[in-house]
């Protein structure tokens, strides 16, 4: 007879069995597996903090010299857009109240805060 254990006593022998150690050729040296069981409750994540819309604040007038070296139609963008803020209406809201891209807005305001005219 051969080592081999088979039928109803290799199972009951494997039944008893709580943790394996497999190997693999060209993997690391052993992985454990443990049988399977009650499963451990997962971590509760706490939910996202509700994102704060950004609110632009004026904070300093939109002064011509600031705008020297800017196409006129990129001055009248930036002095559209610095109008519209006024410490009260979110991005989403000017960009709504607007006829302009969405990124000629993002744009815009990116230049104001760089002039130092706009902060958050």
């Amino acid at each position: 007879m051969d080592s081999l254990t088979r039928g109803k006593n290799a199972f009951d022998r494997l039944q008893a069995v709580q943790e394996w150690q497999v190997h693999f050729d060209n993997q690391p040296p052993s992985v454990s597996l443990s049988r399977p069981g009650p499963q451990p409750l997962q971590p509760q994540f706490a939910p996202p903090e509700p994102v704060t819309p950004k609110i632009p604040r004026p904070k300093e007038p939109l002064a011509p010299h600031l705008l020297t070296g800017y196409s006129p139609q990129q001055r009248i963008v930036l002095r559209t857009v610095h109008i519209m803020i006024d410490g009260h209406k979110t991005v989403d809201q000017i960009k709504a109240q607007l006829s302009l891209p969405a990124e000629t807005v993002d744009s815009a305001l990116a230049t104001l805060l760089r002039l130092a005219v706009i902060e958050y």
